[in-house]
């Protein structure tokens, strides 16, 4: 636990800070780095005294706090303030760094929104994850209104030469920043404990530890640019918009579209679609997902898993898919295309707790769904100098690692560890204990398809999916076609050939704790809940299972059983939502099945390239021949003079390694180095 005697809060006042340049109203993405203001002040709180420090008495301060190894240190946005004073004073950042990797670095506004994803969603509320000001969490928390009056809060920069008295008004502003930091932060660690199993974590509340060094290394990240080969971009949106142009006459042939007279635009008839994609789920026996409203959903996700992969089944489905790739083409040349030729150079933003597993988001633009196949939009990029070339370093099946180093957590190990550390194809070999031999006894066809169900198995089954999804996971993913019952017939099998997998999606069974679960979610207590699930007719004990089995009569509709409905409360989907916890101590509340067992592994991951990026950053210096371009998920991308890629790839694989082992350290990853040339893709 942290002792508030050594909690040092600390705020920073700068000069205005620069918006960077957007491409245009949407702001859709960034033509300039983030701005790192100029360093006025430092005003910093502890629970003794609160002050101010300026020009050369700030790193004295700084060095003076971090002598005494209990302290540690509280910012609000730690990112801004830490790089404000690592660029006032340069020889401040290896202790930044050093801190961040002690774990004596904390922000208040990283760890409000790990407590909101601990706390899930309130019934009708989004999946969003917010980005809460201090003085919003100061009123909150503390009943104190921080006073962010712009005739202060905007003139500091008056204040340049540190020999220059403070009004009283600019004094107070600075203290009370400060001072608020540091009572929000003793609330949050006060309300943290609801949500951690241990009372003590190497990586910190509710991994705050890892959030903290990968916000620190994304901002870095941030500094360097995305570059577009513009001349080539024109290329690609020649060819797209000429097949856009043949697609829409595809689409006016079948009557689901038309040109307008004059203007010759295209107009497409999304009525005439719901009514096609009806009568192709009406022929195929599917029960196709619908709006609130009622109406055949189009999402082309859901139906991409759904139609035939290529072009040359029925009718029907033929025409489906040339609608679904109009779908494809217009996302490229809109949110693609349309954002990347805006400009030779681009900035990504990137959000540390992008979703709620734990995985980083990326805007401004987006960079992480960029096709890397068929259209690949990857050819675009190209690397800020000519002597340059790409490195890109990737991690091999990370998500399974990350589940047998939860199975290993759990269970004390599994077939799925045993061939990762044997360093055996983990696909391969779940597909021999599926067909009871060797793959290579067995002729070719037969091999390659027990392969691929060995992937669909590895990567579908863990994250909860039934079977109906199961056969979309596989159609989409692999192009194996299963009917619901093959894919029922297929999972069980599978089940039994990995006993830590069915252990791993064994739902809780006992009727108390399902019960207090519901009651939990409901917003009753479980005493309440059972008093309103007893039965009409007089039972002399009712139990735990008959109560268990009414609330799943109520759950399918039955209106003879009363129960307090909040709004936006779906009992078939909220009713038994549980918390999930990741392995570094971070946890998910109100989790449905499928994300209860996604959120563990899937978190693990995006926690090892976290500290991966991080690594990379304290080994990197101004004078390097590398800097990097882009993390992707499992990925980081980097640029490189073509005379140290030896060297640089060797730095690149050490960071990865040392990442994923930070957090899988039984369970053996592999990671693999592509040299790419001058072009993040391929060129056709």
């Amino acid at each position: 636990m942290i002792d508030p005697e050594h909690i040092i809060a600390i705020d920073t006042e700068t000069c205005l800070l620069k918006d960077p340049v957007y491409d245009s109203s949407k702001r859709r993405t960034r033509h300039s780095p983030p701005d790192t203001p100029e360093l006025i002040l430092l005003s910093f709180s502890t629970s003794q005294s609160a002050g101010i420090q300026r020009g050369d008495t700030v790193p004295a301060a700084i060095r003076e706090w971090h002598a005494n190894g209990r302290n540690v240190f509280a910012f609000h946005n730690a990112a801004f303030d830490i790089f404000v004073l690592a660029h006032a004073f340069p020889t401040l950042l290896p202790l930044f760094q050093e801190m961040a990797a002690a774990g004596r670095l904390y922000d208040t506004l990283l760890l409000e929104q790990l407590l909101q994803i601990a706390r899930g969603p309130r019934p009708g509320e989004s999946n969003r994850i917010l980005f809460p000001t201090l003085d919003s969490l100061a009123f909150r928390r503390c009943g104190i209104k921080l006073d962010k009056d712009p005739s202060i809060r905007l003139t500091y920069a008056q204040y340049k030469d540190p020999t220059t008295p403070l009004s009283p008004k600019h004094h107070k502003y600075a203290l009370e920043d400060a001072r608020a930091t540091r009572l929000v932060f003793q609330s949050q660690l006060a309300e943290v404990v609801r949500y951690t199993e241990t009372a003590s974590n190497p990586w910190g509340p509710l991994s705050s530890g890892i959030q903290l060094r990968g916000v620190l290394a994304f901002r870095w990240l941030e500094s360097f640019p995305v570059c577009v080969d513009l001349a080539h971009a024109e290329v690609v949106r020649d060819k797209l918009q000429t097949e856009m142009s043949g697609i829409q006459d595809q689409l006016i042939a079948f009557g689901w579209g038309s040109r307008g007279p004059k203007t010759k635009k295209f107009h497409f008839s999304t009525k005439k679609l719901r009514q096609a994609l009806a009568e192709y789920a009406e022929t195929i026996g599917l029960c196709c997902e619908r709006t609130d409203s009622g109406l055949v959903s189009t999402e082309y996700d859901y139906w991409a898993g759904i139609l035939p992969r290529d072009i040359g089944g029925d009718v029907r489905s033929d025409r489906l898919r040339v609608w679904l790739r109009y779908q494809k083409l217009q996302k490229l040349l809109g949110t693609y295309l349309g954002v990347y030729t805006t400009s030779q150079v681009h900035y990504p933003r990137y959000a540390v707790l992008g979703a709620r597993t734990g995985r980083t988001a990326c805007s401004k633009p987006c960079i992480h769904q960029i096709p890397k196949h068929r259209d690949s939009l990857r050819s675009l990029f190209v690397t800020s100098r000519p002597s340059r070339v790409f490195i890109e370093a990737d991690y091999v099946a990370a998500e399974l690692v990350a589940l047998a180093e939860i199975y290993h957590s759990k269970y004390g190990g599994s077939a799925l560890g045993g061939a990762l550390n044997s360093g055996a194809d983990p696909h391969t070999a779940v597909a021999e204990r599926l067909a009871g031999q060797a793959l290579s006894t067995l002729p070719p066809d037969d091999r390659a398809r027990l392969r691929q169900l060995g992937k669909v198995g590895n990567f579908g089954l863990p994250g909860g999916l039934g079977a109906k999804r199961l056969t979309e996971f596989a159609n989409r993913s692999y192009g194996l076609k299963l009917t619901l019952e093959e894919a029922r017939a297929f999972r069980k099998e599978f089940l039994a050939a990995d006993p830590e997998l069915a252990r791993w999606l064994e739902d809780e069974k006992d009727p108390e704790v399902l019960l207090k679960l519901a009651a939990e979610n409901i917003g009753i207590s479980y005493e309440q809940l059972c008093e309103r699930l007893k039965p009409e007719k007089a039972i002399t004990t009712p139990s735990n299972l008959v109560y268990l089995l009414r609330l799943r009569s109520w759950i399918r509709g039955s209106r003879h059983i009363d129960i307090p409905l909040r709004p936006g409360f779906n009992p078939n989907l909220d009713c038994f939502k549980r918390p999930a916890t990741t392995l570094t101590g971070r946890t998910r509340g109100k989790c449905s099945y499928t994300e209860a067992h996604n959120t563990p592994f899937q978190g693990l991951v995006a926690d090892g390239i976290k500290l991966a990026l991080f690594e990379l950053w304290t080994k990197w210096t101004p004078e390097a021949p590398w800097q990097p371009v882009a993390c992707v998920h499992d990925s980081i991308l980097v640029e490189v003079e073509s005379a140290a890629c030896e060297q640089v790839a060797a730095t690149l694989e050490m960071a990865m390694q040392s990442g994923i082992r930070s957090v899988c350290p039984n369970i053996r990853a592999r990671v693999e180095v592509k040299h790419l040339g001058r072009y993040w893709g391929p060129r056709t």
